[in-house]
């Protein structure tokens, strides 16, 4: 389990209202009390803390996203700013700068902590629900459900548009904010490393997720992502979308385009096996960083 670094510490970015130096996140970081903290995430190569710090602005809830650099390939990739925590800095800046609502960096630290090199990434912490959370305890009302869905198909077309989809769409990467001008419920995505990196299906990892913990929506909400996602994509590219011969004319060419997502999804789904994910999001619950925009 790692603890944010304290020694040698160097500020390698920082959000305009987080400029603080490095003697300030130095003593931040050395006074936190880690007992009482939570950590949210603790894997062979990286810990994720919530935690109250003590920063010159004052006491602030911060997640802290710290991973070790010790191995060689990570500590290359560190030092020529491409270590994964640097990729989710960028890809939220991306997200960010194009309208998309991305979790909110404040800080990106380098440090040592008894001897081990380490990898910072400070984060504004929020309470907050995720898509995947909200999808396993199945307490929404139908109308909510649906609303739910057709926002996150419209999100990964949108994405998909944009050239910024990504593999990490999952439900557990996607916190569930208040409803935009029109109704509909906002999204915004966590972890942002993966920005640019195009699965097989832009909604594959929507679905993947809650298939393999047992959480699938019914097929009636599914459906209603699909059709978002296509309706969106026809919208923005009509093109791209040609005519099958083997397909009904007298339907709308975004039915049709759903229905040709809906049987890629299928194929892709029978491919993948088992689709378990290795750390359960819903038993070890990951981060709710502050959404921006």
């Amino acid at each position: 389990m790692f603890a944010p670094p304290c020694e040698d510490l160097r500020v390698v970015r920082s959000a305009r209202e987080f400029r603080f130096g490095r003697d300030a996140w130095a003593r931040a970081f050395a006074s936190l009390d880690l007992a009482r903290s939570t950590c949210l995430s603790d894997k062979p190569h990286g810990t994720v803390w919530k935690a109250d710090a003590d920063l010159p602005s004052g006491r602030t809830t911060l997640i802290l996203k710290v991973h070790s650099v010790r191995r060689p390939k990570d500590r290359f990739r560190s030092s020529l700013h491409l270590g994964r925590l640097r990729r989710q800095w960028r890809g939220a800046a991306r997200l960010s700068r194009r309208g998309f609502r991305a979790a909110k960096c404040v800080a990106l630290l380098h440090g040592v902590r008894d001897g081990e090199p380490l990898d910072v990434l400070v984060m504004e912490a929020t309470a907050g629900r995720t898509l995947l959370d909200t999808l396993a305890t199945s307490d929404l009302p139908l109308r909510d459900e649906h609303r739910l869905a057709e926002s996150a198909g419209r999100l990964a077309s949108w994405l998909w548009n944009a050239r910024l989809h990504s593999k990490d769409l999952k439900p557990s990467n996607l916190l569930v904010g208040p409803p935009d001008e029109e109704g509909a419920p906002t999204l915004t995505i966590l972890d942002t490393d993966a920005v640019g990196h195009l699965p097989d299906h832009p909604l594959l990892p929507l679905v993947l997720e809650p298939l393999g913990l047992g959480i699938l929506p019914r097929r009636a909400v599914l459906w209603r992502a699909v059709r978002s996602w296509a309706w969106h994509a026809w919208l923005a590219g009509p093109d791209r979308f040609a005519p099958d011969p083997g397909e009904r004319a007298d339907r709308p060419m975004e039915t049709r385009i759903a229905r040709r997502a809906w049987r890629e999804l299928a194929e892709l789904v029978r491919a993948h096996g088992d689709a378990r994910p290795v750390h359960n999001p819903i038993r070890d619950p990951v981060a709710h960083p502050a959404p921006t925009g």
